[in-house]
């Protein structure tokens, strides 16, 4: 009995989702309950087939059509006709091997893709509203808008939405508008009397704007897990998302992934109070944060003017720029938290850094996981890692060989 299909990076196109999407509709299969379809070169046709086969189907309950890259040989088809005004639409031809593939830029046939979309992305959204088993939708790279945002926070808070985990990485033109949707998505629902029954979603790969309207939910927010990485969160934002998660009396959340970001001392220290007040949280990213503390202003990564505010101070702090959030471990018992991960990879931690950890630490006795793996330590520090280990076995330190041509401070 064939209860999960997985067909992603395939160029099927629209040709080859329809038929199956049909046959999800026709009841004719009860049983698949995971339909994958990742980077299958898929149109709005496809999005408009399943969201005929979400309003019909009783057994499926997880859905993938994210996207790797927009614009990709492996993504989403920027069709150059509009669909149909039948109710039969046909199915676009098979795409070409030799077809030129446009490009992921602001071009005609992006335009054309997105009024397109429009269209897909309205039947799906409307299947949403009336499917009671779907519990994972994963929208990764759709390239939605605020428009697009809009139909799917509505669906979302239908009174029969059993969705609990979304997927929304990627989607780079949702902006002020729609940030302040899903916000309130997030928060609960957009409507009094029906409540979201989201409890995990990713956010990574936004825009600062949805990234701290996200952070801002959570002081109301019933979510377990919360993906916030690469959305270029500052230490001020941090502050916001500490301010929330402190309010938040009823806060069930476990997970919290801040990775890739562009916190420093004030961020990581607002961390470690977010871990103090929050004794149920379980695991806590941070990794890749620090690293740009070595950007000057000659970097071509980003212009003086618009660099995130305080990246010239990144450098020479030393242990101060982690010493708030290694305060907060030490005080961290059994008792008073549930931390199992601390992610602290490719950090630029140095020796010094890493023993006020060991030193912060050494009395805790905290079941906990401590990723080091990464930073700018050297082998001397090594010895003394596995000399905390043999008296610590409880706390767990992954700490990789120095690498050849690391810098070290």
């Amino acid at each position: 009995t064939l209860v999960s299909l997985n067909i992603s990076s395939n160029r099927i196109g629209d040709t080859g989702l329809i038929p199956l999407s049909r046959i999800l509709k026709s009841g004719e299969n009860t049983t698949l309950q995971s339909l994958f379809v990742d980077d299958c070169c898929l149109g709005s046709r496809s999005f408009v087939s399943l969201g005929a086969a979400l309003r019909c189907s009783t057994s499926l309950t997880a859905l993938s059509v994210k996207c790797s890259m927009p614009g990709s040989k492996l993504g989403y088809r920027n069709l150059r006709h509009d669909l149909e005004e039948d109710e039969h639409p046909t199915p676009s031809p098979p795409p070409h091997p030799d077809e030129p593939w446009p490009d992921s830029g602001e071009t005609e046939s992006s335009n054309v893709s997105l009024d397109v979309t429009t269209i897909g992305m309205e039947m799906l959204s409307e299947g949403l509203k009336q499917n009671k088993s779907l519990k994972l939708l994963n929208l990764g790279n759709c390239q939605l808008n605020d428009v697009l945002i809009k139909d799917l926070c509505i669906a979302l808070t239908e009174e029969n939405s059993t969705l609990t985990e979304l997927g929304l990485a990627g989607n780079h033109a949702i902006a002020d508008k729609g940030s302040r949707m899903v916000q309130t998505l997030l928060r609960g629902g957009l409507f009094q009397e029906f409540s979201c029954s989201l409890r995990s979603v990713d956010i990574s790969d936004n825009s600062p704007c949805l990234g701290e309207r996200a952070a801002l939910a959570l002081d109301t927010s019933p979510l377990e897990e919360i993906k916030l990485s690469n959305v270029c969160m500052t230490d001020g934002i941090a502050l916001s998302l500490r301010d929330a998660i402190v309010m938040n009396s009823g806060s069930k959340l476990l997970k919290l992934d801040l990775s890739c970001n562009y916190l420093h001392k004030e961020g990581f220290r607002r961390v470690g109070d977010v871990l103090m007040s929050h004794p149920t949280l379980e695991s806590v990213d941070l990794r890749d944060n620090l690293k740009s503390a070595h950007l000057d202003s000659t970097s071509l990564l980003y212009d003086k003017g618009t660099r995130p505010e305080g990246l010239s101070r990144f450098k020479d702090e030393g242990v101060d720029i982690v010493s708030g959030l290694f305060e907060a471990l030490g005080t961290l018992t059994p008792d008073n938290s549930s931390l199992k991960y601390l992610g602290l990879e490719d950090n630029t931690l140095t020796d010094e850094c890493i023993k006020l950890l060991l030193n912060s630490v050494e009395k805790s006795h905290l079941p906990c996981e401590v990723n080091l793996n990464g930073n700018h330590h050297t082998a001397s520090i090594l010895p003394v890692v596995d000399g905390f280990a043999s008296k610590e076995s409880k706390f767990l330190i992954t700490i990789d060989e120095p690498q050849q041509g690391k810098v070290s401070h």
